[in-house]
């Protein structure tokens, strides 16, 4: 480590911990408004991609969403016992196919009324402009992650 360096400055300079810190306070707008639902951030994410692509595996699941298979399973195992969602079809995480129910259709109308909701707020919070430019910084950010990813890959 450089002596000049000081590590204080790593909270006001560090991407990571900002991006994260930006992820925790927006999901816990969208979980409070979820709540009600009997549902929390993790899910919704989940139910989107069910609506979008019926019948989706878990492997797929965990790719699309970048979460861990087993992180995708514990998730789907509970919105499974709230009736939100069914899965037939052949077993485990690349086998067994997922749907929202009749049930999880309704609440997932809901839930994205919330997320609507979370949105409108967090926007009317920013401003516009800085929404859309924060929106464009973030994909940025992580285009350039995943970009160093690959390149950290190919290197092992």
């Amino acid at each position: 480590m450089r002596d000049d360096f000081q590590v204080a400055a790593i909270p006001d300079i560090c991407l990571g911990m900002t991006s994260r810190l930006a992820s925790r306070m927006t999901t816990k707008v969208l979980g409070n408004l979820l709540e009600p639902y009997g549902l929390d951030p993790t899910q919704f994410p989940i139910m989107v991609m069910l609506h979008l692509h019926p019948g989706i595996v878990v492997s797929a699941l965990s790719i699309f969403l970048d979460i861990e298979a087993s992180g995708i399973s514990r998730n789907v195992q509970t919105l499974e016992r709230k009736g939100l969602v069914v899965s037939s079809g052949g077993r485990g995480r690349n086998g067994k196919q997922l749907n929202l129910s009749p049930a999880g259709r309704k609440v997932f109308k809901q839930a994205v009324q919330c997320w609507q909701e979370a949105q409108r707020m967090l926007i009317a919070e920013l401003g516009e402009k800085e929404a859309k430019e924060a929106r464009q910084m973030m994909v940025s950010v992580s285009a350039a992650a995943q970009r160093i990813l690959v390149r950290m890959e190919n290197k092992s």
